[in-house]
């Protein structure tokens, strides 16, 4: 039941109780209590609004924080929980608060994070965003420019020392072939204009080729000479981006250059690019009909290296599941990287590596489609929810698991307990099945959370002698604001052979400090005295006291290029070209979807095996062979490792442990897992208003991975638009791929199967896309998977016809009973009002249309939320039109859209015995 204030403001909410009750209705705060009692939640059903008569929102509150907005529906503040407790004075509001601040046209001129310096925007006429100035370029007296074509793509970007006048004029770019800026003519109002003191960052072309061969761009031509081979014919490509130039990050000069030419479907069929190395990237590929790819060919050469050829073969069942993929490097022979099998329900089952059995791992779900367990001959992995030895959870977070790895006989395990907040607190270490014997030698244990998400305290345990274990880690975390100001440690004990864990190196104040931009610039408790960053905060060079430094060479896309170790009068210097590792200047390693290949001596396959989080946990050759194990703590530090035979270790991103450095490279961050917290500001802060900046996957580690080091996790295409999603929704793991590629719905094992990460994004107008796309899921009414009848009317007016994604999981189903596996693949219709036990999901989605699979499952087809009447002549449909005109009155003018049902849902059989 749904009660409204004056002109139709939505008051309160009713929910209504089993017709046990007599048909009445349970009080909200009935509700939150019980949820409070099964669910250990403190804030359920949070979220107050408090709006004016007019429906101006005024303020809002998540929890104890609150948004703020101004009589035009700006939102201008974001006081987070820690700001009312501590009262609101200037410093508070620059430590904590999110501010903002607008010009007459709405657009968000001045922007303010916590503790960080203010952001100014400057737009064109058209409201396009051309100049953007942080706190660090203030500080450098520069800008950041991005300027568009004539139809609104982004062209060029770089750094200047000024603004050009262009608040009243449209600014745009023009390509001439002999402009300034890479070919390029600057228009501010009609007029060239010359941007003072600039430097390129990148320059995009689209619809032709006429680049090539001009301003410094190689004359990358088409090579036709892999049509034959079935890889696909050069066809036009207008709307297309045919070209860029990438610049390296920091003060370097160099410049990279790409190529891509497309089929008659707008495929890339062709692909050629300048490395880092004076060489070159070519890529081939081969589609089926579905726009799949079928075969890929790379080619990489170096200046005086050896050339690197490399082919995959992608096979495809029915259903376009990913199955194989088979590799051939060189001369020899080629592999099946991976062979998947999936279940009735589309979830991977298994799957083998290099075709041996000896490598298969087998997957297991719950009822929810939770993972709970992966089983192999080298490793094996149990997760329990509701069940287990620890306390039982039912929110999809996990209260135990056990673990075997490599060559091991020991079964190791965590309990795991939970605030209100599902933040972890403890996980408790033990061994066995049962997790109690030799309880506490790798325990990690949160003491205390501020109320925006910062550890306060933490304590660690470990090994301290060749058989002894205790409390190497007790933590305390002294904070201004959200950032670290020192940690003590009080145990004095040290770990066992220069093992895991927190050097207390200095006892002061400001032990860690941080720039205009909130990127730390010290931490003297390793040593080190300053980290530069470029302008993408990226660490350009991390120097100690010792005066060793560690250096960084980015493109200006973010993508690592190099990285130099100066220990003492040792140099490392390690080179990224692609998925060729070259170290010292020799190739080491060709990475792979599911390993690498040792590029130095024998040439051999290696094999990660993977947990549930993506966490490489042992590492095996061609035969099966255990060459590398690791166990790790919850928040990522490695307790025990047989060997180091690679780099690539939690969530399977580079560990650096040079100089006690202990950074994991998560591409737009740095993670430090001794802490638990990143070295630099969330590029998606303003998602989590309650979460501070830093926190890693909301203190909850156990449960979330953070791919990028920028979220917690829907599906994007290569120009950062959102196309759909996944089975695990829009709260699962940002995906980017291209969107020939995508189906919506798709197995999220698929899906990641064509995930081409965050520098899968074209170009800097894309990065852009993505990350307002990304900020804003949040607002969405169907991000936590279901729909309310409020919330689907005012979509429909306000909603401009773009679709909603909602969880199948998440509808009542109720009154739709199975009659058994003989109508496996049949498709029907049913009317939610008549054959569900909720009334909201009746009104919402009136008709749905179910496919059923094995096991009483079934899957459901998108869903058009509109108001228009069917065929009157069918006594069917008379009380369904009748809804239809009394739902239209209610919900007000507005556009139709789709409804994207994602996941399974499981059906009670009629009669218990019906199988």
């Amino acid at each position: 039941m749904q009660e409204y204030a004056s002109l139709d403001v939505p008051e309160k909410h009713w929910l209504p109780v089993a017709f046990s009750a007599g048909g009445a209705y349970t009080a909200p705060s009935s509700v939150t209590a019980q949820a409070r009692a099964n669910y250990g939640d403190t804030a359920p059903y949070g979220m107050s609004s408090y709006e004016e008569p007019i429906h101006r929102r005024v303020c809002e509150e998540y929890g104890a924080g609150q948004l703020w907005h101004d009589n035009r529906d700006n939102l201008c503040f974001v006081l987070p929980p820690r700001i009312r407790d501590e009262g609101i004075s200037q410093d508070k509001l620059d430590a904590l608060a999110y501010c903002y601040r607008y010009d007459s046209r709405d657009r968000c001129v001045w922007r303010k994070l916590p503790g960080c310096d203010a952001v100014r925007y400057v737009y064109d006429k058209a409201d396009r965003l051309i100049f953007v100035q942080d706190g660090n370029l203030k500080g450098q007296g520069r800008w950041r420019f991005t300027i568009p074509d004539a139809l609104g793509r982004t062209v060029l970007s770089g750094l200047c020392s000024d603004t050009l006048p262009v608040v009243g004029s449209p600014v745009e770019a023009e390509f001439t072939g002999s402009g300034s800026y890479k070919g390029y003519a600057v228009k501010v109002g009609g007029t060239v204009r010359e941007l003072s003191g600039s430097r390129l960052l990148t320059v995009n072309y689209y619809d032709h080729y006429d680049f090539l061969g001009k301003n410094g761009f190689p004359a990358y031509a088409y090579d036709s000479s892999m049509e034959s081979s079935g890889y696909g014919t050069k066809s036009d490509a207008r709307g297309m981006l045919t070209g860029s130039v990438t610049v390296l990050a920091g003060d370097g000069a160099g410049q990279l250059y790409s190529v891509v030419y497309y089929d008659r479907r707008s495929r890339p069929v062709q692909r050629q690019s300048s490395n880092s190395l004076g060489g070159k990237e070519t890529e081939y590929t081969a589609y089926n009909f579905t726009g799949q790819p079928t075969r890929l060919c790379h080619v990489h050469t170096a200046q005086g290296k050896a050339a690197r050829t490399e082919v995959r073969t992608y096979s495809y069942d029915h259903a376009g599941r990913l199955l194989t993929v088979k590799h051939k490097l060189d001369a020899l022979g080629e592999v099946t990287l991976v062979n998947n099998v999936y279940d009735d329900l589309g979830r991977l089952q298994s799957k083998s590596l290099h075709g041996s059995a000896v490598n298969k791992q087998t997957y297991a779900y719950n009822i929810r489609n939770w993972l709970t367990g992966v089983s192999g001959s080298k490793f094996t992995q149990n997760l329990y929810y509701n069940t287990g030895n620890g306390v039982a959870k039912y929110n999809g977070s996990i209260s135990s698991m056990t673990w075997k790895a490599g060559n091991e006989s020991t079964v190791r395990g965590y309990k795991f307990t939970y605030d209100g907040l599902d933040r972890m607190l403890n996980a408790i270490y033990g061994e066995t099945a049962g997790i109690n014997t030799n309880a506490n030698r790798f325990s990690e244990n949160v003491t205390g959370y501020d109320k925006n998400g910062n550890i306060k305290g933490l304590q660690r345990y470990g090994q301290t002698g060749a058989s002894a274990y205790g409390l190497i880690d007790n933590l305390t975390f002294t904070l201004k604001g959200n950032r670290l100001n020192r940690v003590d440690d009080a145990v004095a004990v040290s770990t066992y052979n220069g093992g895991f864990g927190f050097k207390d190196g200095v006892k002061q104040a400001n032990e860690y400090t941080y720039d205009a931009n909130g990127n730390l610039t010290k931490d003297l408790n390793k040593g080190i005295t300053n980290i530069s960053y470029n302008c993408l905060n990226l660490p350009n060079a991390v120097t100690f006291s010792d005066g060793s430094t560690i250096t960084y060479t980015y493109g200006a896309d973010g993508t690592k290029l190099r990285t130099v170790h100066k220990i003492g009068s040792a140099t490392t210097t390690t080179d990224y070209c692609g998925n060729v590792v070259y170290e010292n200047g020799v190739q080491k390693m060709l990475l792979t979807e599911e390993g690498y290949v040792n590029l130095t001596g024998t040439q051999q396959y290696h094999y990660y095996l993977k947990d549930h989080q993506g966490n490489n946990r042992v590492v095996v050759n061609q035969s099966g062979t255990v060459e590398e194990t690791n166990h790790y703590y919850p928040f990522g530090g490695v307790f025990a490792s047989t060997t180091n035979v690679q780099p690539y270790k939690y969530n399977g991103k580079e560990y650096d442990t040079k100089k006690g450095l202990n950074w994991y490279d998560y591409g737009a961050r740095h993670y430090d897992a001794v802490l638990g917290r990143f070295t630099t500001v969330d590029p998606l802060a303003e998602k989590y208003y309650s979460i501070g900046m830093y926190a890693y996957c909301s203190n909850n580690s156990v449960r979330y991975i953070d791919p990028t080091g920028m979220s917690i996790s829907p599906i994007y295409d290569e120009e950062g638009k959102l196309i759909g999603t996944d089975d695990e929704g829009l709260q699962g793991e940002a995906i980017i791929m291209n969107k020939s590629n995508f189906k919506q719905g798709m197995s999220h094992e698929e899906a990641l199967s064509h995930s081409l990460g965050y520098n899968g994004l074209a170009d800097e107008e894309a990065r852009s896309n993505y990350l307002e796309s990304y900020t804003s899921l949040k607002d969405r009414p169907d991000y936590d998977g279901y729909l309310t009848l409020e919330e689907a009317n005012k979509w429909y007016r306000e909603g401009k016809g773009q679709p909603l994604f909602t969880s199948l999981a998440k509808i009542d189903l109720s009154g739709i009973y199975s009659l058994g596996e003989k109508y496996v693949r049949e498709i029907k219709s049913f009317n939610l009002l008549l054959h569900s036990g909720s009334l909201n999901d009746g009104l919402v989605y009136g008709n749905v249309t179910l496919k059923r699979y094995p096991n009483h499952s079934v899957r459901a087809f998108s869903d058009k939320y509109d108001f228009e009447m069917h065929n009157g002549r069918n006594p069917l449909n008379w009380g369904r039109n009748i809804e239809t005109i009394i739902g239209n009155r209610v919900a007000g003018r507005g556009q139709p859209y789709e409804i994207n049902i994602y996941g399974s849902a499981k059906l009670t059989p009629f009669l218990p015995w019906i199988k």
